[in-house]
């Protein structure tokens, strides 16, 4: 099913999402610092392993860029909802400041995997 990226590049790639997100909500908050951090930490592992599979069917369904935009923009809004729900689940002091790098770096990643698919698209 991943046939852009390796397996084990997506994996490596989720493994580096969980430290270094991890890490940052461990700076972010001062209560609660752990618990934070490995909240954060393991959503950003699941989602980066979600995401590069989400991102693999959708640029294979999508007729065209509006339709996804909108599966791109639904996925987002899901996982922001999600872990704005759990670290308030968990106690997480700071939730915003502690998901936003991940906000940003997240889309940042969706547009250049996007890019990415179109390129070896096109190499076809």
């Amino acid at each position: 099913m991943l046939r852009t990226l390796p397996h084990k590049k997506i994996v490596m790639n989720a493994i580096a999402a969980f430290f270094i997100y991890g890490t940052w909500a461990y700076g972010a908050n001062d209560v609660g610092a752990v618990k934070s951090a490995m909240a954060q930490g393991s959503m950003s592992f699941a989602n980066t392993l979600v995401l590069a599979l989400y991102l693999e069917v959708v640029h294979r369904i999508a007729s065209g860029l509006k339709q996804l935009i909108a599966y791109v923009f639904a996925l987002f809004l899901s996982v922001v909802g999600i872990q704005v729900l759990i670290h308030y689940t968990v106690g997480t002091q700071n939730i915003f400041l502690t998901i936003l790098p991940g906000m940003i770096i997240g889309t940042i990643y969706i547009v250049s995997y996007l890019y990415h698919l179109k390129r070896m698209e096109k190499v076809k």
